[in-house]
């Protein structure tokens, strides 16, 4: 087809062939525009399960299976866009009803939880002895030099005072014993002293925080038949605080909260997906933010003919963004690093030897030697084919125009 034809085909000039517009709630695709994304034509969506994100109200939401999750900042209730996850499985039993031990109470149904019902537990001290402790029951097969993140949500209760999330016994987790501690007070909840563990605190609104702990097993580990995360809380005997949401999953950082009843969990990934007939020269166009580093390649959007055999996409390789395309020979070229929980405008450029990346207006290196893949027939947004290498994370935009954008265009764009 000539370049001319084709480039009016698909829309010429300047204007995004592809413009999905995850925060705005406005999608076009070609002549084709909705201000639903699931009624956008070519437009699919998978993941088999229901799922749980912040929504414009600041409040914890569910999504059914199959819907995609349009989160917000539960702070500032900034639309951030659609939210993208690997599976990811809740280990703890129950996991809204601890198990109160010696010298503690748990109360069910105490307060607000971070879904405004009144479903938070209260956990309290009945004596002077300090630390004491409850339990979370869980269902898994521990694994060896794994990564393995515990969290739950906590807020003030009229009293300063520590939670801890902890376990104890190192023989079955491959002789690591770990501790995470953190400070409730009137003034918020912070982190406190760890051991053989990081420990992360997110505020989400309303004053509850969300505390995690990640730690890895070693290299020989020796499952009990019902193993367990113990939590504890330590001050003067009367002294309480509210919790909600224990969470145990494999991974380096804890996902989005997964209810639990009488079994183990797993929310499966979200794979969202756009057929669309686009060609080459092309330019991808992209605002997102990570949730976390996952330490390997998270695709923020990729184009392809049908699989990851002829594909070109943008990605973050460990911290920074590249454009890559796998076509019997790859490059790419680095646009600089990004750090989890902070949104970045970035752009990559595909075309015969001439890749190039643009992030936050700065330009990456060049690469003059790519070799443009089959022209592509669909986008997959925040991963690869059948959700490998995800974003774990929000986009807020994708656009694809139908050129090669000049340098001087890319460090506009994402400035």
């Amino acid at each position: 087809m000539p370049r001319a034809r084709r480039s009016a085909l698909l829309g010429g000039g300047l204007s995004a062939y592809v413009d999905l517009n995850f925060a705005a709630g406005k999608f076009k695709a070609g002549p084709a525009a909705s201000g639903d994304l699931t009624a956008l034509a070519g437009f699919a969506f998978t993941r088999a399960s229901a799922a749980t994100f912040f929504g414009s109200n600041g409040l914890l939401q569910t999504a059914a299976s199959g819907s995609p999750r349009f989160a917000y900042d539960p702070l500032t209730l900034v639309a951030l866009g659609i939210l993208v996850e690997e599976a990811r499985t809740n280990f703890v039993l129950q996991s809204n009803a601890p198990t109160a031990g010696t010298g503690t109470t748990v109360t069910a149904a105490a307060a607000a939880s971070p879904d405004g019902t009144t479903n938070a537990v209260r956990v309290a001290k009945t004596d002077a002895t300090t630390p004491r402790y409850l339990s979370m029951t869980t269902s898994m097969t521990v694994a060896a030099a794994t990564s393995y993140t515990v969290s739950v949500f906590a807020k003030y209760d009229g009293f300063d005072t520590t939670i801890s999330l902890e376990y104890n016994n190192a023989a079955n987790w491959g002789a690591v014993s770990w501790l995470a501690n953190f400070t409730i007070a009137s003034t918020g909840v912070t982190t406190g002293s760890v051991a053989n563990c990081t420990s992360a605190v997110v505020s989400v609104g309303n004053g509850w925080y969300r505390c995690s702990a990640t730690f890895t097993t070693g290299g020989t580990v020796s499952t009990p038949s019902n193993p367990f995360i113990l939590s504890r809380i330590t001050g003067a005997s009367g002294v309480s605080a509210l919790t909600a949401f224990y969470q145990l999953e494999a991974g380096p950082a804890a996902s989005s909260y997964i209810a639990t009843t009488a079994s183990a969990v797993t929310r499966p990934a979200d794979v969202p997906t756009l057929t669309a007939a686009l060609a080459y020269p092309l330019t991808i166009v992209t605002e997102f933010r990570r949730s976390w580093d996952a330490g390997a390649e998270q695709i923020v959007a990729q184009v392809d003919a049908g699989s990851d055999a002829q594909r070109s996409y943008a990605s973050i390789d460990g911290s920074d963004l590249f454009a890559g395309t796998t076509s019997g020979s790859g490059a790419s070229t680095v646009a600089g690093a990004t750090a989890a929980g902070t949104s970045y405008k970035g752009a990559v450029r595909i075309a015969t030897n001439d890749l190039q990346t643009a992030l936050g207006g700065v330009l990456g290196t060049a690469d003059t030697s790519a070799t443009n893949p089959t022209d592509p027939t669909r986008i997959v947004i925040g991963g690869a084919n059948a959700a490998g290498s995800p974003l774990n994370g929000t986009i807020s935009r994708i656009r694809i125009y139908n050129r090669a954008l000049t340098d001087g265009q890319l460090r506009s764009i994402t400035a």
